[in-house]
């Protein structure tokens, strides 16, 4: 019973240090994949990732103000080709694409679409017999869309990334992103994935932080969180078209966290489907250069996705 106290508060402690730093562009330098854990040999591969979700209306709130409920729904989807280089090293290059559709109550001072399409272009290294290193920018627009794409709409997140492998049930992850349009430029991270035993896994890596258990080959269920969000521009007018005018081409980082429990299904070695539903426990929009902030209510929600490599 003691183990399970420890793993259950390393989880919530992961967690609850991932709720404040909700808002980054997920860092896909904390992901690890096994299957690489156990050849670390560079070669040709395929990774494409699409998702949909809608989160449930809950009451929009700025300061003491209440604004009526905001529906959302989100979708992205990536391709991401790794090309060998040498022995030691591996090139990483892809297109990512992601869209928030929101239902804006009237009277809130939000867009109703946030979006971004960026390119991914990286490093993989291997360092010695237990390390690897990743280093990755993602240059694109990340807009509203609502209006012409100008220089402003322009940004390129820089990621890098560390991996310690103590062996194939057990690996640290370290690193740091840059994001200079963010409130919070420059950001740390770690985590560490551990197989504890034979159908378990505490997989406590950001942005989705989880305790896995594998019922067989094709079925595993987890329960855990999840942060999503990003550094947007809102268009030029924007601010004007509410009476809000310093908000025209405002800068917003866009901040959700959500928590609830899933099923992975693989009907094939190479496909993974993901049902995933529970509660969004916080939405906020940041214009932190105009030093205002509006939030929601906690609200349902439910998202399918899926991975495939090849």
């Amino acid at each position: 019973m003691t183990q399970w106290y420890h793993i259950f508060g390393f989880l919530l402690a992961c967690f609850c240090v991932s709720s404040s730093l909700i808002g980054q562009e997920q860092p896909a330098w904390l992901q690890v994949n096994p299957e690489d854990v156990q050849t670390r040999q560079p070669k040709v591969g395929y990774q494409f990732n699409t998702e949909a979700s809608y989160v449930a209306g809950s009451t929009v709130k700025q300061g003491e103000a209440n604004f009526g409920d905001l529906e959302e729904i989100q979708a992205r989807a990536s391709l991401i080709t790794t090309l060998p280089m040498s022995d030691t090293l591996s090139g990483r290059v892809g297109l990512n694409w992601e869209r928030y559709s929101f239902g804006v109550p009237a009277g809130a001072i939000l867009p109703n679409t946030l979006q971004s399409i960026n390119l991914n272009l990286g490093v993989d290294m291997n360092i010695g017999e237990k390390w690897l290193m990743r280093i990755e920018v993602t240059p694109g627009i990340y807009s509203d869309f609502a209006d012409d794409i100008d220089f402003r709409d322009l940004n390129a997140p820089l990621q890098l990334g560390f991996s310690y492998l103590v062996d194939s049930n057990l690996q640290w992850v370290f690193g740091l992103r840059a994001n200079f349009r963010s409130f919070l430029p420059v950001l740390p991270g770690a985590g560490v994935r551990w197989q504890f035993a034979d159908d378990w896994t505490l997989n406590a890596i950001f942005p989705q932080p989880r305790l896995e258990y594998r019922i067989d080959n094709s079925l595993t269920l987890h329960l855990g969180a999840e942060l999503k969000g990003g550094t947007y521009v809102v268009r030029d007018n924007f601010g004007s078209s509410i009476g809000q005018g310093r908000l025209d081409s405002a800068e917003v980082d866009y901040n959700e966290a959500r928590a609830g429990f899933g099923i992975q299904f693989r009907p094939h070695p190479a496909v993974n489907l993901v049902f995933n539903g529970g509660y969004v426990l916080s939405r906020s929009w940041v214009y932190h250069e105009e030093d205002l902030r509006i939030n929601t209510d906690p609200a349902p929600f439910g998202s399918v996705s899926l991975i495939a490599r090849w």
